[in-house]
């Protein structure tokens, strides 16, 4: 079998796997949340399924940190609109899958960050802590190199990145979350830049972090 005809990927496929990380209960409640917007997205022929599609390829692309024009290579056997169009409508409902996920966000209050963590048996070193912070990377999709003085080289990933701060509680649940920044910006400068913010939303918490906030800690 011809090797591109080995790389080709339906869209049935893209559901699966989409459907492998995410609850299809949930996901739909995503792709109606962004019908409700009357998301304007390119094309000359759009079927009832067209934003449906555009959400899961927008899903899938970034789930599996593919580039654009890896991912039109690989679906244009039955994705009709061109490789810009695709580019297009990506980044487009992607702007709405982040004001989706954004709306999930809930801080919550220490009684409930402490009703988790009550009988997880932490060690007496950190028996009181209720909830865990770190900043991730995240490679830029189709910027490969830049220099290492540019802000947006990140040396956690050898790459250009955007970086993202998260506060989870017991359960792993995201209940903060900033970004993307440079990766250039250290743990302790950006709780100096959102000291504000942080001890409107997390008064009476009892974060866990490593040595990286030691400066911010202290200060």
């Amino acid at each position: 079998m011809p090797a591109h005809t080995r790389s080709q990927l339906s869209f049935n496929a893209i559901v699966r796997d989409v459907h492998h990380f995410w609850n299809p209960t949930k996901f739909e409640q995503m792709i109606q949340f962004v019908k409700s917007k009357e998301v304007q997205l390119w094309g000359l022929r759009k079927d009832r399924h067209y934003l449906k599609k555009h959400v899961y390829l927008t899903v899938y692309k970034d789930m599996k940190n593919i580039g654009y024009h890896a991912l039109y290579d690989r679906i244009k056997g039955w994705y009709k609109p061109t490789d810009r169009t695709l580019r297009h409508n990506i980044k487009t409902v992607r702007a709405y899958l982040a004001e989706w996920g954004a709306s999930h966000v809930k801080t919550g209050d220490s009684k409930e960050w402490k009703s988790i963590t009550k009988d997880m048996g932490l060690p007496d070193l950190v028996k009181d802590t209720n909830l865990w912070m770190d900043s991730s990377d995240f490679k830029l999709v189709g910027k490969t190199t830049t220099s290492k003085k540019h802000e947006s080289w990140s040396y956690k990933e050898k790459a250009p990145a955007q970086r993202f701060m998260c506060v989870s509680d017991g359960n792993g649940r995201i209940r903060y979350l900033r970004g993307g920044y440079s990766p250039k910006v250290g743990d302790s400068e950006f709780l100096a830049i959102q000291k504000e913010d942080f001890e409107e939303n997390f008064k009476d918490g009892v974060i866990i972090a490593d040595c990286g906030f030691e400066k911010a800690a202290k200060s």
